[in-house]
């Protein structure tokens, strides 16, 4: 048993193989291309209307879904920014993560210990001349991200609710 797709390329080969003779409606089609009434400019501007259509409708289904994607490095730009970081000190994070291949910057903000561990991988790569800046620049990332904490920690859960209050 021949498959369809065999079939077809067959008797092609057989019709064209005996006399030179194309069967009738590839013939038609042969004879006919350019007997058109449509020229192919009009054919071309379809087309592009057509990929442009198709392009505002993926434009358009992105920007619906857009929302419902996670993005954690948006997440970490605007909870860095909101702790005070600049953009220098985001941007060191954002290397120390990528060197740590950890999943967002924001693991390194969880914890004092975590961004002190990953920072020491980190400075263990870089050259003497370029640890003291980047040291300096790490102590002010951490003071600004823990020490805020820790002093808040420090005082008793009923007294910081007490402060929060007008």
């Amino acid at each position: 048993m021949m498959s369809t797709v065999i079939t077809p390329s067959m008797l092609l080969a057989q019709a064209t193989g005996t006399g030179g003779e194309l069967p009738m409606p590839l013939r038609a089609v042969r004879d006919h291309w350019g007997d058109s009434t449509i020229s192919v400019g009009w054919v071309i501007l379809s087309g592009s209307v057509l990929l442009f259509i198709l392009a505002i409708v993926w434009v358009w289904n992105w920007w619906k879904q857009r929302n419902e994607q996670p993005r954690p490095w948006w997440v970490f730009y605007r909870t860095a920014s909101h702790m005070g970081l600049t953009l220098r000190e985001q941007w060191l994070l954002v290397r120390i993560a990528r060197h740590e291949r950890l999943p967002s910057p924001l693991t390194l903000m969880l914890s004092r210990r975590t961004l002190g561990h990953h920072a020491r991988q980190y400075l263990a790569r870089r050259s003497q001349h370029r640890r003291a800046a980047i040291i300096r620049r790490l102590l002010a990332i951490r003071s600004a991200l823990f020490d805020s904490l820790e002093s808040s920690a420090a005082t008793p859960v009923h007294e910081r609710r007490l402060s929060d209050a007008p």
